[in-house]
């Protein structure tokens, strides 16, 4: 789907739905430990378990009910994530910086307890995109929910993602094994997601191949000025 819009074949309307699935769908094709290692690798201060095991069931955009929530209708996280031994919540926006809000945040943390909370497992919220620097906030514990109930929150930069997933792809490519071609694509795919959306690999000086240059050619040469 990527290259329909890479190749200009299609007009993408880039946007904060467009970006998250973009880069989250193909994503859920890793390998469930190389999935989980690339969120963990990318996470401010990593308040996650540190194995997930294999994804159960994600979906994207769901509606929950807004019971005891400031929402009227109802609360649509934009990915959740069902594991064996937790669940998580993604809440992404568009850019980088100053977008999350609490609120929200608190709103999805009840609706997931209108919808889940007789399953009685610990949930996790990823604020990916729109990072308060001055937003401290490592935790949420709604006071219309159990007091008992606390939930770790965690912040990922769309660039520290980007970052990740490059050095990942460098590190496979050096030390290539057969059957790993199709992880590579994933990769691939979504670099170039994120390139469309505005997230762009940065090239270093020390990165940039020194041109040769042949000096007896030079010394044959006058230049006028």
């Amino acid at each position: 789907m990527i290259s329909y819009y890479k190749f200009g074949k299609g007009k993408l309307t880039a946007c904060e739905d467009s970006l998250t699935a973009s880069v989250l769908d193909p994503l859920k094709y890793l390998p469930s430990d190389l999935f989980w290692y690339i969120i963990k690798e990318s996470v401010f201060k990593d308040n996650l378990p540190s194995i997930s095991g294999p994804i159960q069931e994600i979906r994207f955009w769901d509606k929950w009910s807004a019971k005891g929530t400031s929402n009227s209708s109802f609360v649509e996280p934009d990915v959740f994530i069902r594991f064996q031994e937790f669940d998580l919540i993604i809440e992404a926006k568009r850019y980088d910086e100053n977008q999350q809000y609490y609120q929200q945040l608190e709103n999805e943390v009840i609706a997931y307890k209108n919808e889940y909370g007789e399953d009685e497992k610990d949930l996790y919220l990823i604020q990916l995109g729109g990072v308060n620097h001055n937003d401290n906030t490592n935790e949420i514990s709604p006071k219309t929910v159990s007091s008992n109930f606390k939930v770790k929150v965690n912040k990922i930069k769309w660039s520290g993602i980007l970052n990740t997933i490059i050095s990942l792809h460098q590190n496979i490519e050096r030390n290539f094994v057969p059957g790993q071609e199709s992880i590579l694509m994933i990769l691939n795919d979504v670099i170039e997601s994120l390139e469309i959306h505005g997230f762009f690999k940065k090239l270093w000086i020390f990165d940039l191949k020194t041109p040769a240059i042949d000096l007896d050619c030079l010394k044959s040469n006058q230049f006028k000025f």
